[in-house]
């Protein structure tokens, strides 16, 4: 125990650090050979004391009330450029369709990808046309049929006139698709 104790440091109690605090004042007293002269204030300075901090601290709260709100109302317009009015966060309205008509859609999707993967684009436009009939407005089945029909007229040099007409179709309904933009070049 006794070991424990000397490895411990030696502790400092708040009166010990206060009496050298007024020692040292003291000290200073003695060099300067005087004593400490507090000046007292009249009630009239303490008035204008009083005054001038008061005035420092309106004008503090007037300036940290229009930092706040300049701060707010940055907060807000951004959210409002954002979040509200951006259209591509707009909230997509789905419609309740039937299981078989979705599964049907898949599969029709699912045969125009394969046939424009053998490289026959006119079943493919066809497979795609019929899925934009059982589920329209789909930008999927859109970009699908313009695709086909870009192929088509880059390749086979047919339906290029059909194929325009169906990509600025597709881009009145879609405007902000780049997919779309990127298509035009084969015209």
């Amino acid at each position: 125990m006794k070991n424990n104790r000397a490895l411990l440091r030696k502790r400092h109690s708040f009166i010990e650090h206060r009496t050298d605090y007024l020692k040292t004042k003291l000290k200073y007293a003695e060099i300067c050979g005087e004593n400490f002269n507090h000046k007292t204030a009249t009630p009239e300075e303490l008035a204008t004391i009083r005054k001038k901090f008061i005035s420092k601290q309106k004008k503090r709260s007037i300036i940290n009330l229009v930092l706040f709100t300049f701060i707010i109302l940055i907060c807000v317009l951004l959210t409002y450029e954002f979040y509200l009015y951006n259209e591509k966060n707009k909230p997509v309205v789905t419609e309740i369709i039937p299981s078989e008509t979705k599964k049907a859609f898949r599969l029709l999707i699912k045969d125009g990808d394969e046939w424009m993967e053998t490289g026959n684009f006119e079943n493919a436009i066809f497979r795609y046309k019929s899925a934009a009939k059982l589920i329209p407005n789909q930008f999927d089945v859109e970009y699908r049929i313009c695709l086909g029909y870009a192929y088509l007229c880059r390749y086979e040099n047919s339906e290029c006139e059909q194929g325009k007409i169906e990509l600025d179709k597709a881009i009145s309904n879609f405007p902000n698709q780049e997919k779309l933009m990127d298509l035009k070049k084969y015209y």
